[in-house]
């Protein structure tokens, strides 16, 4: 019996008209599975993050569309499938830097209306799953750059997100805390049972996702040189 995809692209192509029109993304076709990870490789410019803001609803294919379930992701849903399905890390953290390690993790339990004493007592346990229980009161602009997305990574899985995507998660950070969040973001991933779609442009990183892709003049390719 044939699985259905949790996430579909279809066909989808994403052009810009300023200053002058550039497709970018060319008839990209990706069935993605529940409890599954994929990985976008390709070099900088060649439209990894726009394709996961096109699979992430955060904008829109010019032709095709992307279907969540049975849903076609559109304006007018967007907002609401992403607070309920989806989960973010991003290369640069997007933190609020005066606020404290559980505010930043709460944030996005505050714009669904969603904080419980159970969704409390998660992102209290994301905080000790990432380690970092006891800086669970600092602020932000107190963490070194590792231990801010560690803080990101608590903050995607609070909302308990159907998919998570990472857009060059470990682009900023050196060699010791990238090999970290790597095998951080791996085990969660893994321990709660979530789809992952990652942009990379380690081979290191792709290596540890189930399917790999790579991206080349708008086109997505699957890789096999790894």
């Amino acid at each position: 019996m044939t699985k259905h995809p949790l996430l579909l692209a279809n066909q989808i192509s994403k052009s810009f008209f300023q200053p002058v029109k550039a497709e970018v993304l060319k008839e990209v076709h990706l069935e993605i599975l529940e409890n599954t990870s994929i990985a976008i490789m390709g070099e900088s410019g060649e439209g990894k993050s726009t394709l996961l803001n096109l699979l992430a609803g955060l904008d829109f294919p010019t032709k095709g569309y992307v279907k969540l379930f049975d849903t076609k992701i559109e304006k007018a849903n967007a907002a609401c499938l992403r607070r309920k399905h989806f989960g973010f890390v991003f290369q640069f953290y997007h933190l609020i830097e005066d606020l404290t390690v559980l505010e930043n993790v709460l944030m996005p339990l505050k714009i669904a209306k969603n904080e419980t004493q159970e969704t409390k007592k998660r992102a209290h346990q994301l905080i000790e799953q990432v380690g970092l229980k006891k800086r669970e009161n600092y602020l932000a602009k107190l963490l070194s750059g590792g231990e801010k997305q560690r803080v990101a990574i608590a903050r995607a899985l609070v909302n308990n997100p159907s998919i998570l995507f990472a857009d060059e998660p470990t682009g900023n950070l050196d060699e010791k805390n990238t090999l970290q969040i790597h095998d951080l973001l791996f085990s969660l991933v893994k321990q709660e049972k979530k789809t992952l779609v990652i942009t990379t442009h380690s081979k290191e990183l792709a290596k540890l996702c189930q399917k790999r892709y790579i991206l080349k003049k708008g086109v997505l390719l699957p890789s096999d040189e790894l």
